[in-house]
């Protein structure tokens, strides 16, 4: 494939398999915020690589519950837009931009092999508007439109959360009570 330009400041990229990448790191807040804005005709979404790489988190091994509720998906990308923007803004960590063509941002990790954390993500996306922001080796964050908002739900969450992430800090209720109202969900593996 050719190269794709993102912005004319901004670093060209390739495509490694399913994932087109900047070379450089993106340094332009308006580069992630315009991807999201022209996914709906592209059908790439945008995702944050970190400079540890692209490797991907290990497959979790649970069932996440059902959606009882669905989500606006354009109140969810928006909020992604975002909350990408601002990581890149702040500049620390540094990321590189990467495109996967995908129906949704929660079939990204199946487009990229992990079918079963898109299983997962799919799952966050329909009931809390959770929506893909950076994908590494080491790392994930979501950016969340509707989190849980009482104990209860939040519970339910926590524990697929630890199932999904078996390091994450706390007691389930510490963990609980920590998901009440939380925009972005961070994961952190090795």
């Amino acid at each position: 494939m050719t190269a794709l330009s993102i912005e004319p400041a901004a670093s060209l990229g390739y495509w490694h398999g399913e994932i087109w990448l900047t070379d450089q790191v993106l340094t332009d807040p308006h580069a992630y915020l315009d991807r999201v804005a022209e996914y709906p005709r592209t059908h790439l979404w945008p995702v944050l690589v970190p400079q540890d790489g692209l490797g991907l988190p290990p497959e979790a091994a649970f069932q996440p519950e059902p959606a009882r509720r669905a989500v606006d998906r354009h109140d969810p990308q928006a909020e992604a837009g975002i909350s990408g923007a601002v990581l890149v803004a702040n500049k620390r960590p540094s990321y590189r931009l990467g495109l996967v063509e995908a129906g949704r941002p929660a079939d990204v990790p199946a487009r990229l092999g992990r079918p079963g954390l898109s299983a997962i993500l799919r799952s966050w996306e329909d009931r809390f508007g959770a929506t893909l922001v950076v994908l590494g080796a080491r790392e994930m964050m979501l950016s969340v439109s509707a989190p849980p908002t009482e104990l209860h739900h939040a519970l339910v969450v926590a524990n697929e959360h630890r199932s999904f992430c078996p390091r994450l800090p706390g007691t389930l209720p510490q963990l609980s009570r920590g998901l009440i109202r939380m925009r972005r969900w961070h994961f952190r593996w090795r």
